[in-house]
């Protein structure tokens, strides 16, 4: 009866997000496939590859994140993560002094 009800939501969640994250997994599956098969056809050399690399991890992967996750995010949201984004903040400058002290002593 009313147990059983209140697993079919959960249930219908799970479902979903492993329907989500397998095609997530494929996705990533078939592009990686792409540039095997690329690369042993010779299609793509290391200078092609380096281009390519940096054209996605400058230019479509911060698109991408400004194109997707501001217009989801509400000032609720980021009320709510805020410890997340202190947590960053002293990884980062943790960091940067580490850094800063090992260029200095070496």
């Amino acid at each position: 009866g009313v147990f059983v009800h209140a697993l079919r939501p959960g249930m219908d969640t799970l479902g979903s997000l492993t329907i989500c994250s397998l095609r997530s997994v494929a996705t990533v599956s078939c592009c990686a496939a792409v540039g095997v098969y690329a690369r042993r056809q010779g299609i793509l050399d290391d200078s092609a590859e380096k281009f390519l690399d940096k054209l996605v991890s400058s230019v479509c992967l911060p698109c991408l994140i400004l194109g997707k996750v501001p217009p989801l995010v509400t000032l609720h949201d980021l009320l709510a993560i805020w410890p997340l984004t202190l947590g960053c903040l002293c990884t980062v400058m943790f960091g940067l002094a580490a850094g800063a002290i090992v260029a200095w002593w070496l």
